[in-house]
């Protein structure tokens, strides 16, 4: 899958995380995996990169805007 290069990371273990900036690479599922967003990346990916629609991860929306909100804005609203 392409998008799990660009914007997600499979974890090998969540000791990778250290020294990582948590409130912009929220740790995100699918399919059973544990995966990195890659917020910061998010705007340099182009739409013909992302390849085959693999599932969806809309359930765990919060956890995907937050991020960019903390981006945008610096912090989290916790009341969306």
């Amino acid at each position: 899958m392409s998008l799990a290069r660009g914007l997600v990371h499979r974890l090998a273990s969540r000791s990778n995380r250290d020294g990582e900036d948590r409130n912009l690479t929220p740790l995100i599922e699918f399919d059973g995996e544990a995966y990195v967003l890659m917020t910061p990346q998010l705007a340099g990916v182009a739409r013909k990169d992302l390849g085959v629609l693999a599932g969806s991860v809309a359930e765990q929306r919060q956890s995907i805007v937050a991020p960019i909100d903390f981006l945008f804005a610096g912090f989290y609203d916790e009341t969306t």
